[in-house]
């Protein structure tokens, strides 16, 4: 899944060939706020000395799609990680994912749409300790989400994007990569994700 982000995105781009059916295509940038439990990281790593990587995780990314009737069909990815220092000592936490989208309009005026938004692709989640006691260990899983969009259009080709979901992730078991400190406790990806875009297209 290591290239998965970005493959999604690029593939999005030539879905469908034209026809009188599509009304258009579009993407831009994302920030997700992700909201899965990061409580068995975090005690890891304050185990071993450094402050708490946080409660939630900010990451940033792109998607793209292409519409046809009241269906629209793309992708999404993106990545994003939290950082704690004991001394020179560090430990990280990275997230990665990717994933098809597909969306249906439930209502439409001139500047606002309200869709049904559903998919499923893959997420990964890095834990890297660096100094004293090194480790690296990851988790691969496949993503499945559900929720619903708010579509506001500020111009001809530009609209802003207000999306709220529920992902699931069913893998949450470490893999060690590297070191042989202990296995962290299972680490549940699942959670509600509230997703902000900017859109340009037509």
């Amino acid at each position: 899944m290591k290239r998965l982000p970005s493959a999604v995105l690029v593939i999005t781009l030539f879905l469908f060939p034209s026809s009188s059916f599509i009304k258009g295509r579009g993407g831009g940038p994302y920030v997700f706020f992700s909201f899965s439990n990061l409580e068995p990281a975090n005690d890891y790593v304050v185990g071993y000395g450094f402050p708490s990587l946080g409660d939630s995780l900010v990451c940033f990314g792109g998607g793209g799609s292409r519409r046809t009737g009241r269906i629209e069909l793309g992708g999404f990815g993106g990545s994003g990680e939290s950082t704690s220092f004991n001394g020179a000592n560090e430990a990280k936490l990275g997230i990665s994912f990717g994933a098809f989208r597909l969306d249906y309009y439930l209502k439409e005026t001139d500047n606002l749409s309200f869709l049904a938004s559903g998919g499923f692709g893959g997420i990964r989640a890095k834990l890297r300790l660096e100094g004293d006691n090194s480790a690296r260990f990851k988790i691969s899983s496949f993503l499945f989400y559900g929720g619903l969009t708010l579509r506001y259009k500020l111009a001809e080709r530009l609209s802003l994007e207000l999306g709220a979901d529920y992902d699931y992730a069913p893998d949450k078991n470490w893999e060690r990569q590297a070191g042989s400190l202990p296995e962290p406790e299972p680490l549940d990806l699942s959670g509600a994700t509230i997703r902000l875009g900017v859109r340009f297209g037509w």
